[in-house]
């Protein structure tokens, strides 16, 4: 799986969508097994074997993935993988095939619920059927890992991809590109930790591989050098990253072409890299070209559009031209939630914007109900990891949604007076930001602010929290005061 691995990372205040190269491509490639022996003796008896029936369905199933009907193409894959367990056996090539297909169905929708059980299953099926250090169990290994790493499950993924990075390693002693894919998977694992020295360490590694390969202004070598400026991107140390994503871009024009989708990438990220010093005049061109791109390559309502829509709004909206900003949120909005449905956790950074753009305008109840919105898929998805999750991974995750709170606090302080409900929000997800998951906590601080019974409070102490300084409340003369977070 050598493709850049996909995930939102930590936004900045504003909702900046993430950087491409780690979100929005697609991770790996669909499994098609064909046995063209059987099929050509099948075909020659004008008999259709299980064989052949099942290459066909997940041919099917391939080309409908390719064309983004990812809706379309599950009851495919779910007949393919009946198909498979009932012609093939539980633990053969072709039900492990399926399993992966149909994961990667579910994961390109953001249905890593649903994902997760069939990579496991794919992973048992490898272990069971191959030797311990095959290329296939590094492979099973890491698509396992890259969900989790997704879902910023970073303690999950680290042993996944290190002993995909083992087995490679033992696999290919004399070395191998895989083995740099690697690399790079475990380097990014690290990045988002926050372990910038392993992570580069890493990546130098796998650049050095590649680039005493065959082709040493290929296309891997432009991979690992995108990554590379993110990581300096990440340590704002812009110089460093402009050179690596400047000569990433200049590799990928030459092998792949000016208007290849992974070109719009590299595109996206120098854009990023413009806007973040507030060069917005070097950004716009390079974000409305990755926008023309993604939009020739993948259609108008590819979540990449989405991704280009949003950073080229947040653009016009930092220069406040929001009359521009607010039709290329609505229509990134729009693509996504059509996408993943209407409470996408994928579709927040778009909500926050636009509530953003409304609240500049002082629309303010266009605004609640998109800020509220945002708040309630948030609140829920950080429940929703809290449930399993290590409390390191709890406090990544948290990194990658931190910049919802200043933007919905500031609003709640200027407008609670119109809603006293915002208040009751702003509770419900200063608590579960902090690890108080407890049904009650919530209620009892919903109760102080309706009945205004301010000795209820020293109950927040009596669980341990301290109401200014844990809870991040500071209430004056029982009026909101003022919320940061910290």
């Amino acid at each position: 799986m050598n493709s850049e691995l996909r995930r939102r990372l930590p936004l900045l205040c504003h909702g900046w969508v993430p950087r491409l190269s780690r979100t929005l491509n697609v991770p790996g490639f669909l499994f098609v097994t064909f046995t063209l022996i059987s099929l050509a003796l099948a075909l020659g008896a004008n008999v259709e074997t299980q064989k052949v029936r099942w290459n066909r369905l997940a041919m099917r199933t391939v080309q409908l993935y390719m064309q983004h009907k990812y809706a379309e193409a599950i009851p495919v894959a779910q007949k393919t993988l009946a198909l498979a367990e009932n012609a093939f056996g539980a633990n053969s090539n072709e039900v492990a095939d399926s399993l992966h297909n149909l994961a990667e169905l579910y994961f390109v929708q953001s249905q890593y619920e649903k994902a997760e059980p069939l990579y496991k299953s794919v992973l048992s099926i490898r272990e069971k059927t191959l030797p311990a250090n095959d290329p296939e169990v590094a492979a099973a290994l890491d698509q396992l890992a890259l969900l989790y790493y997704t879902e910023s499950r970073y303690t999950d993924a680290e042993p996944l991809f290190e002993r995909a990075l083992r087995i490679r390693v033992r696999a290919f002693p004399n070395g191998d590109a895989s083995i740099a894919s690697s690399l790079e998977h475990l380097a990014r694992t690290y990045r988002d930790e926050g372990r910038y020295g392993d992570a580069e360490l890493l990546l130098r590694q796998a650049l050095s591989i590649q680039e005493k390969g065959p082709d040493r202004n290929g296309i891997e070598v432009a991979t690992t050098l995108n990554s590379i400026g993110e990581l300096y991107y990440l340590q704002h140390h812009y110089t460093s990253a402009e050179e690596n994503y400047k000569r990433a871009l200049h590799i990928r024009e030459k092998v792949l072409g000016r208007d290849h989708i992974d070109v719009a990438t590299v595109l996206n990220n120098l854009a990023e890299l413009y806007r973040d010093q507030g060069r917005y005049s070097d950004a716009a061109p390079l974000y409305n070209r990755a926008l023309k791109i993604w939009t020739i390559a993948l259609g108008g309502n590819h979540p990449n559009v989405a991704a280009a829509l949003n950073n080229l709004g947040a653009v016009y909206y930092a220069q406040g031209k929001y009359a521009k900003a607010k039709p290329l949120y609505r229509r990134a909005l729009h693509i996504e939630e059509k996408a993943f449905g209407r409470d996408c956790f994928d579709s927040t950074p778009e909500l926050n914007n636009l509530a953003s753009i409304y609240d500049a305008q002082g629309q303010f109840e266009k605004a609640e109900q998109l800020f509220s919105r945002a708040n309630r898929i948030t609140t829920s998805k950080l429940r929703e990891q809290f449930a399993f999750a290590s409390e390191e991974d709890r406090l990544q995750f948290l990194e990658t949604v931190a910049y919802q709170f200043p933007a919905f606090y500031s609003f709640v302080e200027r407008y609670h007076e119109h809603d006293v409900q915002l208040v009751s929000a702003m509770y419900d997800l200063l608590l579960v930001q902090k690890g108080m998951v407890v049904g009650g906590m919530a209620a009892l601080y919903r109760s102080v602010d309706r009945s205004g019974e301010a000795e209820r409070l020293t109950d927040c102490e009596a669980t341990g929290l301290d109401p200014e300084r844990d809870c991040n409340v500071v209430r004056t003369g029982y009026q909101f005061h003022r919320v940061d977070y910290t």
